[in-house]
């Protein structure tokens, strides 16, 4: 078993050591701890994550509660991840790559472990109604390009079924139809 230099330096390990049942126990948990907190570290160090990835990765690598807990701790500590500010990134990367309506963000969050009342306050403050029109119309158009070759009513039930998958509400999907279709932009 490879151990950390502090722990040899603590416990003044040498080879050819004796060590008992007890104290092998204790060097082995304090091990883990650090392999735990170097795995979680490692794993938020390259691109942001949610408490729920975090503990996720780690229960996958075979890492104990205490050990997850303890590395969430030491995260924590030096604000190496934090929830609401993972879901403010997510948005903002996710609504420049696929605009998309509050039902889809919201689980694209979930998805992603972010705490329903986080949701909530960051979608509010990001999404405003009247942005959500002009996201719509984002896509409307990127959407009615790859369709201009289809009939006027192919490319409206086209578009109908595409804007309710990226979660635009009845209301946004009316007024982009009567936008584009009712004034024949198409």
């Amino acid at each position: 078993m490879l151990l950390n230099l502090d722990i040899v330096l603590k416990y003044a390990l040498r080879k050819d050591m004796p060590i008992d049942d007890e104290m092998l126990k204790k060097i082995k948990n304090e091990q883990e701890l650090i392999n735990a907190k170097q795995a979680a570290y490692n794993f938020v160090s390259y691109k942001p994550r949610t408490k729920k990835q975090i503990t996720d990765k780690l229960k996958e690598k075979g890492f104990g509660e205490e050990a997850i807990a303890s590395s969430l701790d030491f995260l924590s500590e030096f604000s190496l991840y934090d929830d609401r500010r993972f879901a403010k990134m997510f948005i903002k990367d996710f609504l420049q790559k696929k605009p998309s309506g509050k039902p889809r963000l919201i689980q694209e969050l979930f998805k992603r472990g972010v705490p329903g009342s986080i949701i909530e306050e960051i979608i509010e403050s990001f999404l405003p109604v009247k942005d959500n029109l002009s996201l719509a119309r984002l896509v409307t158009e990127k959407k009615l390009r790859t369709t201009a070759y289809k009939s006027i009513e192919k490319q409206r039930s086209s578009l109908i079924s595409y804007l309710q998958r990226q979660g635009f509400d009845w209301d946004t999907i009316k007024a982009i139809l009567s936008e584009y279709f009712d004034n024949n932009k198409v």
